[in-house]
Order: C-alpha cells, then sequence, then structure tokens
C-alpha cells in the first residue's frame, strides 16, 4: 500500500518493497546505501503496522462529510471543465 511514497530517515531514498511468505507479508528496507556504496542496509520494518494505521486514518479521512465534499468538488470541476470548453469552442 506505501510502495513508492516510504523514505528512509537515514539517507533519505526511497524504501523498496518486499513480500514474503505467501504474499501478504510486507517488509519495507533501505537498500540505497547498500546497493550504490556497498554499505549496510540503512532500516528496515514489516510494513503491516504502519499499513493498518494508515488504512484507519485513510478511512477517518473518509467518512460520510468528507465523502460528500469530495462529491461536490467533483461536480465544481466538471462544472468549470464544461464552461472552459464551452469557451473554448466559442473562440
Amino acid at each position: 500500500m506505501l510502495t513508492g511514497l516510504l523514505r528512509c530517515r537515514g539517507c533519505g531514498r526511497m524504501l523498496y518493497t518486499y513480500y514474503s511468505g505467501r504474499g501478504d507479508l510486507v517488509r519495507y528496507p533501505c537498500r540505497g546505501v547498500n546497493i550504490v556504496h556497498g554499505g549496510q542496509k540503512c532500516i528496515s520494518f514489516a510494513g503491516a503496522r504502519p499499513e493498518q494505521r494508515i488504512a484507519a486514518e485513510i478511512l477517518r479521512a473518509v467518512e460520510s462529510s468528507a465523502i460528500e465534499a469530495a462529491l461536490q468538488a467533483a461536480e465544481r470541476a466538471a462544472s468549470q471543465k464544461q464552461a472552459q470548453w464551452k469557451l473554448f469552442r466559442s473562440n
């Protein structure tokens, strides 16, 4: 779930994503220094707990009022796009 979003606090490189076992166990290691300079890995941690925490925060953020606000924003964006298209076609 967090692939491509996490960076190492030690070296700033993007963390890799590894799946082990039956494919449902995820780990996020930093291999940047190891690959580039042959040094030790900076950090590595299991992803289950962070992913559960992020999922809970996402669900909290999209409670019913947030969903309604997002729908209204999407409608406004569509109306603006339609108005721009009409303006473009009239020129």
